[in-house]
């Protein structure tokens, strides 16, 4: 009888392998997270924009019902905010009230990461990410401003705080309506 010599037929993975396997998977989840941060940005700046929009369509409405843009910002909207007459601030607490009557919009819109969840604390900072509406002299003209995480310097709204605008310090996006 013929013995058949024992063979090591164990298989497995050696240390450096199993090494190189978790250095490839970390390096993987690290450009993953850092790729995934910048897409919220942006996700959050769209939203800022869609709300901008949304406000200016009802200012709108408002001026063709009206013949002028509304003066200040609704009942219930915070009013510690304000930094600089006319200037109306809301978008930092919860009571937000209307920017203009419920038959053009529902309630004004809240920032989607508000930071200053204490209604105005820290009104002239970016920290606030409040919007803000100026409705000049004669009422005929507005501004809508607010703080983007990611705007570039050729966007046509695009604002590089070259001069003060009211509770909007910190705004680096300024919608102007006959302004």
């Amino acid at each position: 009888m013929k013995r058949w010599a024992k063979t090591n037929t164990q298989s497995g993975f050696t240390i450096v392998e199993l090494l190189i396997v978790i250095v490839v998977i970390g390096i993987l989840a690290a450009i993953t997270i850092v790729a995934f941060n910048g897409v919220q940005a942006r996700a959050r700046d769209s939203e800022r924009k869609s709300e901008l929009r949304s406000v200016e369509k009802s200012l709108e409405l408002y001026y063709a019902d009206n013949g002028s843009y509304p003066a200040t910002v609704g009942i219930g909207a915070p009013s510690g905010c304000l930094s600089i007459q006319h200037w109306n601030c809301w978008g930092a607490g919860t009571s937000t009230g209307q920017l203009v009557p419920s038959v053009y919009m529902s309630a004004a819109p809240q920032d989607p990461s508000i930071k200053d969840s204490g209604a105005c604390a820290f009104p002239n900072t970016y920290q606030s990410r409040m919007y803000s509406y100026f409705v000049n002299a004669t009422r005929q003209g507005y501004r809508l401003a607010t703080y983007m995480e990611n705007v570039s310097t050729s966007d046509p709204n695009y604002f590089d705080g070259s001069s003060n605008i009211g509770c909007a310090n910190f705004a680096n996006y300024v919608i102007n309506k006959n302004y």
